[in-house]
């Protein structure tokens, strides 16, 4: 996976990348920000949490891979030094919201216990005896006293972000506020797509097979010959748009092998974190004004990508909002909260010595608790 694009998804969880670091002196606790500590055995068991939740959805990982971290970003800063900045800034982050939790009358309910107390009991069940899993723990440097203390911070996160940012909340966010975001960071493109190995299956009529189960084209395989043929439609619908002034979306339509083209008549939204679309695609769109059309080759096949205006409030279209803004709205709420807590970073305290003991390169990723 490229740099920049770990950056985009780090970036995409709203972790923040500022807060100040001061000088503590207490061995048990690592972090602190007012009445909130984090001591030891939460901190150790968080960051092989974040150890594991990053080798798995930024690398695509279920084991540690101990050749990532030490890969070089620039200026001498290793993933394994920007990423564990980055889980420090996160556990950070998590401290001060469980303390504006308490500070802003929160409780956290029966019904929430029982339901972490269920966790809990799963856990133990699965493990075999509460014994079994506190071994199991111990590996993380934790115990079951630790997970329920980090489970109920989860609890107090989501119940403060509902108490101020939520559809009934105090700072609700607006439909403005959603709507700047949207058009601050999304951008519309389409393209024509013709696939280097595999072609359409057509019916007795001449029409591509559209499979309703998979809500996609039936391919098949193409020879030599067949491949030497669609790089040659390629570039000569590429010169029909470029050179002869063709009507890019009549081509489109008879051509572009992007079933999701055909049922989203206005286009991809697409930004930074975009994963549906080859990254080629996305960074290319980066480049285009609007109007601007372009192709690009990936290892899969050609596109020629047009850049389109934004329509205002694309992410309200049921269908348009299931599949490219399904976290808009949660986003702009991580957004709220982290500028809620910016401004106390300078009074969270880090013990400096004992968290450069435990670096998460060598920390042993947490892919089960």
């Amino acid at each position: 996976m490229k740099i920049s694009r770990i950056a985009a998804l780090i970036l995409a969880l709203c972790m923040l990348l500022t807060l100040a670091v001061g000088c503590g002196t207490s061995t048990d606790a690592f972090i602190t920000f007012r009445d909130t500590v984090v001591d030891q055995n939460k901190y150790i068991y968080m960051m092989s949490h974040f150890k594991a939740l990053y080798l798995a959805s930024y690398f695509g990982f279920g084991v540690d891979n101990p050749a990532i971290w030490e890969q070089d970003m620039g200026n001498g800063v290793t993933i394994g030094d920007y990423l564990g900045a980055m889980a420090l800034s996160n556990i950070m982050s998590i401290a001060m919201y469980t303390q504006l939790f308490d500070e802003y009358g929160l409780t956290v309910t029966a019904e929430d216990s029982a339901t972490i107390d269920a966790r809990i009991n799963n856990l133990i069940a699965t493990a075999g005896s509460e014994g079994a899993l506190e071994k199991e723990l111990s590996k993380y440097g934790s115990d079951i006293a630790t997970v329920r203390s980090v489970l109920t911070d989860s609890v107090k996160v989501s119940k403060l972000q509902e108490y101020l940012f939520g559809e009934n909340g105090t700072m609700p966010i607006s439909d403005e506020d959603i709507e700047a975001y949207y058009k601050e960071n999304y951008q519309r493109c389409k393209f024509i797509f013709i696939h280097k190995t595999q072609d359409y299956v057509y019916d007795a009529n001449g029409e591509p097979v559209f499979d309703n189960d998979t809500q996609k084209f039936v391919t098949k395989d193409m020879t030599d010959e067949e491949k030497a043929a669609k790089k040659a439609l390629f570039e000569d619908i590429k010169d029909r748009v470029l050179n002869g002034g063709e009507d890019f979306e009549a081509l489109l339509a008879q051509y572009t092998m992007e079933s999701g083209m055909k049922k989203f008549t206005d286009g991809y939204y697409i930004n930074e974190s975009t994963t549906f679309v080859p990254t080629e695609v996305r960074l290319l769109l980066s480049t285009l004004e609007i109007g601007d059309i372009k192709s690009v080759e990936t290892d899969t096949g050609w596109y020629l990508v047009k850049h389109y205006e934004l329509i205002d409030g694309a992410w309200k279209d049921e269908a348009y909002a299931a599949a490219m803004f399904d976290t808009l709205a949660a986003t702009v709420q991580n957004l709220a909260m982290s500028e809620l807590i910016t401004p106390f970073a300078d009074e969270v305290v880090v013990n400096t010595k004992a968290v450069e003991q435990y670096p998460i390169t060598k920390l042993t990723p947490n892919f089960e608790y």
